[in-house]
């Protein structure tokens, strides 16, 4: 029989490329006119997560990075999309269609209002930059996701044991896998992680310091390699 086989494809590459997506989408609007403004970090970085991972917009913050509502909805949602495309490759999942990824993107915004961090402190260094502590409870769904993926797997692949691939020619094979089989696959999967997410625990809490710092136009921005570290501790990819 014809067959490709599905397995967490979870490698460290494949994650920092997306965490590095991820940062980039929202960087990119973090800032247009602090030079002017007296500057709270600790605001800054809650009023940052807020929209990021809660889709929480306030007006404060807003006014501080000089953004509109419009604006940070836009991150918020391209976030969601960049989850969407790493679960995807997670997950071997060949063919998205359109619906699976507008669904995936839902999905992961009820998975994200789980999201527990707590901004516990500010400070100022001696070189002009802030120190910000931030504690995090990393989210276990993916965890519980892999746990459950070889059940899930054999029962998949069961549906599919009487189908006789080896009689189909190589365009009936491809059109039978990618309109029937991963099709099914991926719309499976997805009822999988739906039920998965009001399991949702958090594991052993983590403390990180995230950097601020001026770039070069004198802005106060999150340093990349900050926010990819604290990024990677919402929800916990790990695969172990």
């Amino acid at each position: 029989m014809k067959k490709r086989r599905h397995t967490p494809a979870v490698l460290t590459l494949v994650l920092a490329m997306f965490l590095s997506l991820t940062a980039c989408s929202t960087l990119n609007t973090s800032l247009s006119d602090l030079a002017s403004r007296r500057f709270d970090a600790a605001a800054y970085i809650q009023g940052q997560l807020d929209e990021i991972y809660l889709g929480k917009f306030d007006p404060d913050y807003l006014e501080m990075v000089g953004i509109t509502e419009s604006e940070a909805r836009q991150v918020y949602e391209d976030g969601m999309d960049v989850e969407v495309e790493a679960f995807i490759q997670t997950f071997a999942i060949e063919f998205p269609t359109d619906d699976f990824k507008e669904r995936m993107a839902l999905l992961y915004r009820s998975l994200y209002a789980y999201s527990d961090y707590t901004v516990v402190s500010a400070a100022r260094q001696d070189d002009g930059s802030y120190s910000v502590k931030v504690s995090v409870r990393p989210l276990d769904t993916i965890q519980l996701l892999y746990d459950a993926f070889p059940d899930f797997q054999e029962e998949f692949q069961a549906k599919y044991s009487d189908v006789d691939t080896d009689a189909m020619s190589d365009e009936e094979f491809n059109d039978w896998y990618e309109n029937i089989y991963d099709l099914d696959y991926q719309n499976s999967l997805a009822d999988l992680f739906e039920e998965t997410i009001p399991k949702t625990g958090t594991l052993e809490e983590k403390s990180i310091a995230v950097q601020i710092e001026k770039d070069d136009e004198d802005y106060y921005v999150m340093n990349d390699e900050s926010f990819s570290n604290l990024d990677a501790l919402i929800i916990d990819y790990v695969y172990s």
